[in-house]
């Protein structure tokens, strides 16, 4: 076992703004589904692991598959539209159960006056980065569809990756660290610079969801840390860029 420290996050989003944000979500695959698909609002997953945007009409299916090279025939889509990616909130056993961290919790006062959330994981930081260099646990909690799509509402445009190669990626070039604070760190090369910690797995203490939560966070603009996985994603894959409206 290994004694973590988690600090928490200095401005936590509140229920209101969270659900606002999700909100804003549904409307982009909403206006998604309308230029790439013949699905209604009835049609379309609001919850769970599974596939909410897929890609219909036959002349955007056929520039996905040239251009990507892309030989399957699923066309379901993970829509990404802002400059924070989150790809999991809740139960990640194969980093910790939860019972275990709530049941070790701890707070520390720092010398500035400070204080931290001490946690302990139920996996070390070993069985830990087996598990983050696996296929399966990134198909798990990011594969929900066949394809990651990243909406730039800034330039009306749509690219596309193949979701197998993105995860491919993940796997090969993220280096991992963990932190004092207990944060889990992945780096990466980007414009043959260094980006720290492009995505980010930690423990979230809040008083109305204690629950880990994965994905690219963080950051502002063209530093936001989504729009720098995006970015990453776009130097070591093949993409393509569908501007609907054009």
């Amino acid at each position: 076992m290994v004694n973590l420290v988690n600090i928490m996050a200095k401005h936590s989003m509140s229920s209101y703004k969270a659900s606002m944000v999700k909100k804003i979500g549904h409307s982009e695959e909403v206006k998604f589904n309308f230029f790439f698909g013949n699905n209604t609002l009835d049609d379309l997953n609001f919850s769970g692991a599974s596939e909410d945007c897929i890609v219909e009409k036959e002349d955007f299916k056929s520039v996905i598959k040239k251009e990507l090279n892309y030989n399957e025939n699923d066309f379901t889509v993970s829509l990404k539209s802002g400059k924070t990616w989150q790809f999991h909130l809740g139960v990640i056993n194969e980093i910790s159960t939860l019972d275990f961290i709530k049941k070790n919790i701890s707070t520390k006062v720092l010398d500035n006056g400070k204080d931290l959330t001490i946690v302990k994981y139920s996996k070390s930081f070993e069985e830990q980065l087996k598990v983050l260099k696996s296929y399966s646990f990134w198909a798990k909690y990011l594969k929900k569809g066949s394809l990651l799509c990243y909406n730039e509402k800034e330039h009306q445009s749509y690219t596309f990756f193949e979701m197998n190669m993105v995860i491919n990626s993940i796997i090969k070039h993220v280096k991992w660290r963990i932190l004092e604070s207990g944060r889990i760190k992945g780096d990466c090369i980007i414009n043959n610079k260094l980006c720290s910690g492009v995505i980010t797995l930690e423990f979230r203490n809040d008083d109305h969801k204690q629950c880990l939560v994965l994905g690219s966070s963080g950051g502002s603009g063209k530093s936001a840390n989504g729009y720098r996985l995006f970015l990453f994603l776009k130097e070591k894959i093949k993409s393509i860029c569908i501007k609907p409206l054009n």
